[in-house]
């Protein structure tokens, strides 16, 4: 398997996991790196070039995938406005999480073998 075969999803906007995966790279003097030796990583910082991004923003939730292996089939929506306009918060009876899920359904992207010709 690949980075290319692998979906994933991460939290936390400004955290040097999210700037790693949204930005491509983490810089030495990134506020998660202080007071930790992670070798080469904390003297220069860490990059890549994986080619992700999201395919839904929340307030706080991303869902991250890789669209060579992944496309999109559905998103679940929004928690209606005008009910959010008649209670006062989460977490509540109806809702007893101060987080709204997320939800998306993906489909699997298949690449067809290619094969030599034996003649």
């Amino acid at each position: 398997p690949t980075t290319a075969n692998c979906p994933l999803s991460l939290p936390v906007t400004g955290s040097g996991v999210y700037d790693y995966v949204s930005k491509g790279s983490v810089s030495a003097d990134h506020e998660d790196l202080q007071d930790h030796d992670y070798g080469s990583f904390t003297a220069s910082g860490l990059s890549h070039n994986l080619g992700l991004r999201t395919g839904f923003e929340g307030v706080i939730d991303y869902i991250w995938y890789t669209t060579s292996s992944l496309s999109i089939s559905g998103l679940l929506g929004p928690v209606d406005k005008s009910y959010l306009g008649r209670i006062v918060g989460f977490p509540h009876a109806h809702y007893p999480s101060d987080h709204v899920c997320i939800l998306a359904e993906f489909k699997l992207r298949f690449k067809p073998e290619t094969r030599e010709a034996k003649f």
